[in-house]
């Protein structure tokens, strides 16, 4: 996920729209100061993982800045709380909005 969001991050660049790619490889121990910092400039905050978001990572991150009063724009970009079919990756980023495209289209949201 890191590969794709440094492709949308140079897209939005070209559109003259400055974007930070944090790579958040731990939700133990917690980089919150590292977010905080990045969100801080624009105060918003795109998490994206390509895995099921309850429990994942960003509603981790979302919860703490919640509880701390932060008052960050936040959009969380995972798969669903749900069943997630057999298929290959490409397949699954198509029909869970994961390809770069539809990745920006979800950030835009955020603008």
């Amino acid at each position: 996920m890191v590969a794709r969001a440094l492709k949308c991050a140079e897209a939005l660049a070209e559109k003259g729209i400055e974007a930070e790619v944090i790579d958040m490889r731990t939700i133990k121990p917690l980089d919150a100061a590292t977010v905080i910092k990045s969100a801080e400039k624009t105060g918003r905050l795109a998490f994206m993982e390509e895995a099921v978001g309850c429990g994942g990572i960003g509603e981790q991150l979302a919860a703490y800045l919640t509880r701390r009063g932060a008052g960050f724009k936040v959009k969380l970009i995972a798969l669903p709380d749900a069943f997630v079919p057999h298929a290959t990756m490409a397949e699954l980023e198509e029909l869970y909005g994961l390809t770069t495209e539809k990745l920006l289209e979800k950030i835009g949201e955020l603008l």
